[in-house]
């Protein structure tokens, strides 16, 4: 063998030697029960002691499985139990369990030879609230309770003080004032009012609070006996939290705090409204339905005219918009599940249309314009189920239109009526009178170069008469934003329109500007 394959040989079996010397010597034995060793637990102020049942025994070998050696224990100054082993009835093993001096739910078990091992805290306060370990801590008992009790069900809540306690509340422990719960053993609250009280010893305060976790917002806060007065907003799954707080006086030598929460599932009869009863044709009327058992049943039938689709305006209310076309009285019914109520609505006929003495300005020809008869048709059949526009609907331009939703040209086709009309001798711009989907930009037989954006929920405006267009199908535009150029000719006067669609239904534009819809 060459030097260099005996020098690799050497240091090879030296580091087996060094490994093998580390494993047997140097590595520390974390101690450790089996399975013929009996645990026994007890005070260091009483000579009585128990031994631990199976189960306990379980959760004692786990956590001294998962023990892990800490170079000092000063900090865990507060004894809390003592554990000795026996096998065959000797003395095996004993150990001390200490908390933290600081007052944090931290533990250490120490042994007699020095030795400290940090422990995992959720299995010691498991082993603490054990039947065998309770016992032993019952001094606790003393403290006031609360008792919560909801159908057949019955829970009881014990006083915590801020600083070291627990106490086992079925399966939920609460350590330095705040309870950990276990989800299996909850109380099922459907109805608040049905929800009783009662005390050990009379507590100096206990507030109740109400808040609606998919907003955050807190619905009711006060006294215990307000409670049955409260009345929540809107159907939904609310978190309740019972909080009662005793303070030490010269009558009592304690002070703590007892907190129970559960959630409850609250069903809001549902209720509606109209904006209105009586109405013109060309406006809108708005239903609000409050409560609803299922939105998604929610309907609105009539033939007054068209209706659009509900759309959710605030927790628990949801609103939908419906057209005024057919004079009359009418029914209007608003339905959803479990829920149905009938409205009777008048709308009255609008006055005769004012003829303008000037022939219908917009007529065009050729083989690349659309049927505006197709288009209203189309688009009076498509409602998108998003709602686009916000906040207040604008005027298209500057300035009081020339002819309003009462008037029309002579001889004006039927489909064009209801629009207003605007005479410009100079340049100007047409503005989108709310935000939208650009759905069509070009030119129709009845309308001139035409841009059409809908709104989404069946609600379309229409712009007509436009020199240029400044927008291209499929474009998103917003209140304000340019649609079309109006262009005349020198010492010419040119005419552009805005008509608004409902489903179809021709709707006068000047109510809605300045106005918000299902805000």
């Amino acid at each position: 063998m060459k030097d260099s394959g005996k020098l690799i040989t050497a240091a090879l079996i030296l580091s087996i030697i060094a490994l093998f010397s580390n494993f047997l010597f140097g590595r520390e034995v974390i101690p450790m029960l089996n399975e013929d060793m009996k645990v026994w637990v007890g005070q260091q102020s009483q000579g009585a002691r128990d031994w631990l049942s199976a189960e306990e025994m379980d959760i004692m070998v786990s956590l001294m499985q998962t023990q892990k050696a800490a170079e000092s224990g000063e900090d865990y100054g507060e004894f809390v139990l003592a554990f000795g082993a026996t096998e065959n009835d000797v003395q095996a093993m004993n150990m001390s369990l200490y908390r933290r001096s600081n007052g944090t739910n931290e533990f250490m078990l120490k042994y007699p030879n020095g030795k400290c091992y940090s422990v995992a805290t959720r299995q010691v306060l498991q082993l603490l609230t054990s039947d065998t370990l309770d016992n032993l801590l019952d001094y606790i008992e003393d403290a006031p309770t609360m008792t919560v009790t909801q159908g057949e069900n019955s829970l009881t809540v014990h006083c915590v003080e801020n600083g070291w306690q627990y106490k086992k509340i079925d399966n939920s422990i609460f350590m330095d004032g705040v309870l950990v719960k276990d989800p299996t053993r909850l109380i099922e609250v459907d109805d608040y009012t049905d929800l009783q009280l009662s005390f050990s010893t009379e507590p100096h305060s206990v507030r109740v609070s109400v808040s609606f976790p998919a907003t955050g917002q807190t619905v009711f806060e006060g006294p215990a006996t307000e409670l049955e007065h409260f009345s929540p907003p809107f159907t939904g799954v609310y978190q309740m939290t019972v909080t009662a707080r005793w303070s030490e006086s010269g009558l009592q030598t304690y002070s703590g705090i007892c907190v129970y929460q559960a959630e409850i599932s609250l069903q809001k009869e549902a209720a509606s409204h109209l904006s209105a009863t009586e109405l013109s044709a060309g406006e809108l009327l708005t239903v609000t339905v409050t409560n609803p058992a299922a939105e998604e049943t929610l309907r609105v039938v009539t033939e007054m005219g068209d209706a659009g689709a509900f759309v959710k305006v605030s927790e628990g209310t949801y609103q939908c918009l419906v057209a005024a076309k057919q004079p009359g009285t009418h029914t209007i019914t608003v339905r959803c599940a479990g829920y149905r109520l009938d409205y009777e609505v008048t709308v009255h006929p609008r006055a005769a249309k004012i003829p303008i003495e000037r022939h219908y300005p917009l007529y065009e020809s050729g083989e690349e314009l659309h049927r505006f008869e197709n288009l209203t048709r189309y688009f009076g059949g498509i409602a998108t189920p998003e709602r686009y526009w916000v906040g207040a609907f604008a005027a298209p331009m500057e300035g009081e239109p020339s002819v309003d939703f009462d008037g029309a040209f002579t001889e004006a086709p039927i489909l064009t009526q209801g629009a207003l009309w605007w005479k410009e001798k100079d340049d100007a711009t047409v503005s989108a009178v709310n935000t939208g989907v650009v759905v069509y930009a070009g030119g129709t037989d009845l309308s001139g170069l035409t841009v059409v954006v809908d709104h989404g929920l069946g609600l379309y405006s229409w712009y007509f008469g436009l020199s240029e267009l400044l927008v291209y199908q499929g474009e998103v535009v917003v209140t304000g934003d340019p649609i079309g150029a109006i262009l005349p000719a020198e010492g010419e006067e040119q005419w552009t329109g805005l008509q608004m669609t409902l489903s179809g239904t021709v709707l006068d534009p000047l109510p809605l500007f300045e106005q918000s819809l299902l805000e």
